[in-house]
């Protein structure tokens, strides 16, 4: 059993690495969108360290007329079982808003609970 909980968190150790270092912007949110777990590039995209996102809603980010365009992508997520690709506008810390391309992905839980797993690419261009 120590051999399978050695294996168990190395593997952890090495997932949490590489979604640590990528570039791209990853997030993990509740469907209803509270935010708790956060790569450090999606962190710095927003002036921010990663522990002080946790427990923020991703609606925050989102200009306020996109935000029911946005919820209603995450419900269509969170009942599939595939990616889904979407753009949606994201507030800078100075109040600029950029375009995001995001493919998200609904990851449950051994009880079936749903959590949205929240990939970005680059900010696509500043919105007129």
């Amino acid at each position: 059993m120590a051999v399978f909980h050695r294996h168990l968190a190395e593997s952890e150790a090495l997932y949490r690495g590489l979604v640590e270092d990528q570039s791209e912007l990853v997030s993990l949110a509740t469907p209803d969108g509270a935010l708790f777990f956060i790569n450090r590039a999606y962190a710095l995209h927003y002036g921010k360290r990663p522990q002080e996102m946790v427990g923020r809603s991703l609606f925050d980010l989102v200009p306020e007329k996109g935000r029911g365009a946005v919820a209603e992508h995450l419900r269509r997520v969170c009942s599939g079982d595939r990616s889904l690709e979407n753009d949606n506008q994201v507030i800078l810390p100075k109040g600029d808003a950029r375009w995001i391309a995001w493919t998200n992905r609904a990851l449950r839980d051994a009880d079936g609970q749903v959590m949205c797993d929240l990939n970005a690419s680059s900010p696509r261009r500043p919105c007129s």
